[in-house]
């Protein structure tokens, strides 16, 4: 065939060089053909050698008898073995060697025997997995394992075998308690031991974080002192005869121990002791040099590029998690000139100055702990009033994208650490009693934290559509900032949803409000109206998966419309609490009073305990009396049929504020002396009144409350005091 395929290409040809081209690829291939021919006949002359070998190794079996030397047994055994494996026969291979292996009494062989048919079993397991493969394989280490069988290999390497193979298939069952106790019998000194130790690790672990798993916080507590106890078994050095997965195994298995040393850290951090926790991070930082150290010396290419690039990786971030450990310990200390230097988080600060020169997202490989040592940064030059530095690392932070592109950092959760800085340090001062103190941090944190949060509401006013919990944290920031009026600028800024600000302009028109019918009509068109105009809809179907799938759209886009009016109706309260604190009063009560009224409106009973609040700040303590007089029988049935004890809670709450604003009312500066009088013991009586009621849930509900307030209130102590009496003697 290729001589013919030859000779018309040559016949073709149009010039001598192309025919003698032709030619000489005829002879390569020609040649080439004859090799593979020769080979082929080596293969199955050597199968035929191994059909052969196994017929007369069968056959002279067959021949022995009971005064054969089982020493001549053995080695005909071993041999038909080994028959069996190169001619490919797997599974004849792994009876032959699991029937060498199960001699009774064990033989010299049976050892050899019982590591071949798991070796077979792996390969056919590799091939065409199946349970009942598995079991063979559970069934034979058992042997090993039994009384009979430890007999003759309790000091063999085939025990340690055996307890792996247990091991891996107690892992596949989940039944991670037996994995780990098989993991721990085997033997350091056998010629896998790194590798299994390593694989038991990350058992442990595994099954310490899995969430899915129904595991006791015990259970789970043990696991990881078993994978630590692992990890301080596993050699101090990489031995040099270790294979290049042997190595990768050892030195991920190893890095788990900087992963622990830096959870104890942070269990430290939690509880105050940085000394501690200090001690932890440089443990840790020690831990990954010595291993980084010794990974750099591995001959190249020893591991696949793939794997060297991952350890790296993982070493670098594990020492950069380190480092910045220490840098947190310095940053609450108020080291913060530390925090910053060059041998925490300086080098990787200075590295993305560098980055940010250019426009742009900023690529980084590590991610997460770039973006927490940023973070940290931040924070650091925030205490150091270096407003310059503190904005660019604010840009920096928002520009930092993985290699991935997928990940985003959540600015929010950024500036949430930065202002519980901030309260914490207030309330810690306010605690101590230093007014002054007090007043000029806060002055000064009013001032540079001031213009570093107009910028970041610049920012949100140019997203096409903020999160809700974006205006909640700023405005709750100017308040802990004692920013009231700007807290409420914020809100303010929040979009109204557009069915709302039509349905506004709509009752300005007509002033005319729709009833509820009409109301729960236009929500229903609302729905259809998304739906049809949603991309998955389908029109007009019959079918019946595609109306399964019209209805849970359909349910999706009512419940993501419900959702959007309730979180305006939320920013709303919000926005006259803001108001309230800023003393804008009748502007406050304006905004709830427009929310109880509207046909949209959400949270009605919050809204109008808001409402009283903002009476009784305003000293129009008749007013808020009526107010909380008439929530309370709005919510009295409510709260007698509440199988929860959340409405109850809001009753009783609300029973509080009433008997509160009774006793604002008596010491009004302008109110009568008789009318002041009826105040004071209205309120000592309602008091009275809850704690003899037939029930105590409400008194056990509110005690506390009342308590304090009567501690704070010496003249309401007093009238109460004065009515517990009266009432204990009319019950007599």
């Amino acid at each position: 065939a290729l001589r013919a395929d030859a000779d018309k290409k040559i016949a073709d040809a149009k010039t001598e060089a192309e025919k003698k081209k032709i030619e000489a690829k005829y002879e390569a291939d020609k040649k080439k053909l004859e090799e593979a021919i020769e080979t082929s006949k080596g293969i199955d002359a050597k199968k035929q050698h191994l059909h052969e070998a196994v017929r007369a190794l069968t056959k002279a079996l067959n021949l022995a008898t009971s005064s054969t030397l089982l020493q001549k047994i053995d080695e005909a055994r071993t041999l038909l073995i080994q028959a069996h494996y190169n001619s490919g026969d797997l599974e004849r291979a792994a009876i032959a060697a699991e029937a060498l292996g199960r001699t009774r009494p064990p033989t010299k062989g049976a050892s050899y025997g019982i590591g071949v048919a798991f070796r077979a079993y792996d390969e056919i397991a590799a091939r065409d997995d199946n349970p009942s493969l598995r079991e063979r394989v559970r069934d034979l280490a058992e042997y090993v394992l039994s009384p009979e069988g430890q007999k003759a290999w309790a000091n063999d390497v085939i025990t340690s075998i055996a307890h792996h193979r247990l091991a891996m298939y107690y892992r596949d069952k989940k039944d991670i308690p037996t994995s780990l106790a098989h993991f721990e019998k085997i033997a350091d000194d056998c010629g896998f031991s790194i590798y299994a130790l390593g694989q038991m690790i990350f058992t442990a672990i595994g099954a310490a974080k899995d969430t899915d798993a129904k595991w006791t916080e015990s259970e789970r507590k043990e696991f990881r002192r078993k994978a630590r106890a692992a990890i301080q078994r596993l050699p101090n050095t990489l031995p040099p005869e270790a294979d290049a997965s042997t190595a990768v195994m050892y030195f991920h298995a190893r890095m788990e121990e900087a992963k622990f040393l830096y959870a104890d850290a942070a269990v430290d951090m939690k509880a105050g002791t940085l000394a501690f926790a200090a001690a932890k991070y440089r443990d840790m930082e020690n831990w990954v040099n010595k291993h980084y150290e010794m990974f750099k010396k591995l001959p190249p290419k020893f591991i696949s590029e793939k794997n060297a690039n991952e350890l790296t990786t993982l070493m670098t971030v594990l020492d950069k998690y380190a480092k910045l450990g220490l840098a947190d310990v310095d940053y609450r200390l108020g080291n913060y000139d530390k925090v910053l230097s060059f041998g925490l988080v300086g080098p990787v600060l200075a590295e993305l100055r560098e980055q940010a020169k250019k426009e742009g997202k900023i690529t980084v490989k590590d991610h997460a702990v770039t973006t927490e040592v940023v973070t940290l940064a931040l924070r650091t030059y925030v205490q150091k009033r270096d407003l310059d530095n503190a904005k660019l690392f604010f840009d920096i932070l928002q520009r930092l994208t993985p290699e991935s592109g997928v990940e985003e950092v959540d600015t929010l959760v950024v500036m949430f650490g930065i202002f519980k800085d901030v309260q914490d340090h207030l309330e810690a001062l306010q605690k101590k009693g230093d007014q002054a103190k007090y007043q000029e941090t806060l002055e000064n944190y009013s001032k540079f934290y001031g213009s570093f949060l107009d910028s970041v509401v610049d920012q949100l006013s140019k997203k096409p559509r903020a999160e809700p919990r974006e205006y909640v944290f700023l405005a709750n920031a100017y308040m802990a900032l004692k920013q009231p009026k700007k807290a409420a600028e914020t809100f303010e800024k929040a979009a109204v949803p557009k069915v709302i600000s039509d349905l506004d302009e709509e009752m300005r028109q007509k002033k005319v409000v729709p009833s509820e019918q009409e109301i729960a009509k236009r929500k229903e068109q609302w729905i259809d109206d998304a739906l049809r105009k949603h991309k998955d809809f389908k029109a007009n179907t019959d079918n019946p998966d595609d109306k399964a799938r019209n209805d849970a759209l359909r349910a999706a886009i009512a419940e993501e419309q419900a959702s959007q009016r309730r979180e305006y109706w939320y920013l709303q309260i919000q926005y006259a609490k803001a108001l309230k604190e800023n003393k804008e009063f009748n502007k406050a009560y304006r905004v709830l009073d427009r929310l109880v009224r509207h046909p949209l409106g959400e949270y009605h009973i919050v809204a109008e305990t808001v409402k009283n609040e903002i009476l009784e700040d305003d000293g129009k303590y008749g007013a808020a009396i009526k107010g909380w007089q008439e929530l309370l029988q709005r919510l009295n049935n409510a709260a007698r049929n509440d199988k929860t004890g959340q409405l109850k809670k809001i009753y009783f709450d609300t029973y509080f504020n009433h008997v509160r604003s009774w006793y604002k009312y008596s010491q009004a500066p302008t109110i009568k002396d008789d009318k002041r009088e009826l105040a004071l013991n209205t309120a000592a009586r309602y008091i009275v009144l809850l704690e003899n009621a037939k029930n105590p849930e409400g008194w056990q509900m509110v005690r506390e409350r009342f308590m304090e307030l009567l501690d704070a209130e010496p003249v309401l102590k007093k009238a109460y005091e004065k009515q517990k009496e009266a009432a204990k003697s009319a019950a007599k």
